[in-house]
């Protein structure tokens, strides 16, 4: 089955379509086309699937009044095919988003030219004794300031590899076994606090070349979950 005959591409088209309509029949002004793209994006972003009514909700302002309803079965009629397989919470809204980056031009995500900013951004912060961009949390508050997508746009249109995006090195943070053997202690020294809040509200405090809690994955092949550090998850 090729894109045209993709249940996710037709109906992510049709939708795409019905956002274009309600953008451009609203007393909205957009100054460009980055600003016309972010506001599809939101509606997008920000639409509700009612599984008992097979209803896509579109949210066009804080008003419940003005919420836009599509029918999924009228709009299986006009297709002419079955939509009652299709993930509408994850699948559809990563086709309607891909789409729309598709169609304002920004679908090929240039990782390179975001890490080398990074990497200009952190010999500057070095030089001033600043935290260096290496986490999430730190990415985000830069990529705002420098309109560069966050993290979960990032994720949206795919790309997950933020140690290739952070020049994450080898002996940046603490070694497997030795973070494994840290955790140990620490859950046995705090025997009352999930092992959440000992991660993040104790060890983090006291080890320097601690990784985030959000990074484990990341800088860690042998991480899947916090049962990999602490003898019992609590």
């Amino acid at each position: 089955m090729d894109e045209k005959e993709n249940p996710q591409s037709l109906t992510a088209e049709k939708i795409i379509s019905y956002l274009s309509r309600l953008l451009n029949l609203s007393d909205d002004e957009y100054d460009d086309q980055l600003e016309f793209y972010d506001k599809m994006k939101k509606l997008a972003n920000n639409m509700e699937y009612d599984k008992v009514t097979r209803t896509l909700k579109i949210k066009t302002d804080k008003n419940t009044k003005n919420d836009v309803v599509v029918e999924l079965d009228k709009m299986e009629n006009e297709l002419k095919m079955t939509t009652y397989e299709m993930d509408w919470s994850f699948l559809l809204k990563q086709e309607i988003m891909k789409k729309i980056d598709k169609k304002f031009g920004v679908d090929k995500l240039d990782i390179k030219t975001i890490r080398n900013a990074i990497i200009k951004e952190n010999e500057e912060r070095i030089d001033k004794n600043k935290n260096i961009i290496n986490t999430k949390k730190n990415y985000n508050e830069w990529a705002i300031k420098n309109k560069f997508p966050s993290c979960n746009e990032l994720e949206e249109r795919g790309f997950t590899d933020y140690k290739q995006l952070f020049d994450i090195k080898e002996d940046d943070y603490i070694g497997w076994n030795k973070l494994k053997g840290e955790c140990n202690i620490y859950i046995k020294k705090y025997p009352n606090l999930s092992s959440i809040d000992i991660y993040n509200k104790k060890m983090s405090k006291d080890i320097k070349e601690l990784p985030p809690l959000s990074m484990l994955n990341q800088i860690y092949p042998q991480y899947k979950n916090l049962k990999d550090l602490f003898p019992v998850t609590l």
